[in-house]
């Protein structure tokens, strides 16, 4: 099986026997964290991320609510956008400088951790 060429800082795992019985590739990636880590406490109105110059990639984890997201620079609302369940672990997503994601809450008391990083 051809792996391509790795991302840098990432380590490929080849992990046998899959749910399907198929073998599966998983990439576990190194995070080194830049700035400080940022809580969103207001998710009632749109909130746009503002991540430091030299970081292409952040992670973003919601709680007490579910939180959704957008990457094309639209605005998110309650039920447009891809959804940041609460309590899940951290997922990390990419960074576009033109285009940073966009954040806002399903409902109100939604808080959302963020970290820069690459």
């Amino acid at each position: 099986m051809g792996l391509g060429k790795a991302q840098i800082n990432s380590i490929p795992l080849r992990i046998l026997g899959g749910e399907s019985g198929q073998d599966t590739l998983v990439v576990v990636q190194v995070f080194t964290f830049l700035g400080s880590h940022v809580q969103v406490a207001d998710l009632s109105s749109v909130y746009e991320a503002n991540p430091p110059v030299d970081a292409c990639r952040m992670l973003a984890q919601a709680f007490t609510q579910d939180v959704r997201f957008t990457l094309d620079g639209t605005d998110p609302s309650s039920t447009k956008g891809f959804q940041l369940k609460e309590g899940t672990p951290p997922i990390m997503l990419p960074l576009n400088t033109s285009t940073p994601p966009k954040f806002i809450a399903e409902v109100a008391g939604a808080t959302l951790e963020i970290q820069y990083g690459y």
